[in-house]
């Protein structure tokens, strides 16, 4: 039970920062969010594969969405430079 409440925080949560206008975005939303998901994932260890599956695709979709984020932030300073 509280793995899929856990779960479905993490990916609410991820929806959430996804929604989010990159200026808006800060490293504490980031870390909080990345605290979360490692908790998730230790309270989540020993369930079912599918639900290992989910957690995995959320973490991987994190993970494209901060490396997006931070590209969009370099391409703003560069610019922001010029």
């Amino acid at each position: 039970m509280v793995c899929e409440y856990r779960m479905d925080l993490v990916r609410d949560r991820l929806v959430n920062l996804l929604e989010q206008a990159p200026d808006r975005l800060s490293s504490s939303v980031g870390a909080k969010f990345s605290n979360l998901l490692r908790e998730t994932r230790a309270i989540c260890a020993g369930t079912d594969p599918a639900t290992l599956h989910k957690l995995g695709r959320i973490e991987v979709l994190y993970r494209d969405f901060d490396a997006r984020s931070q590209r969009h932030a370099d391409a703003r300073q560069e610019l922001l430079a010029l």
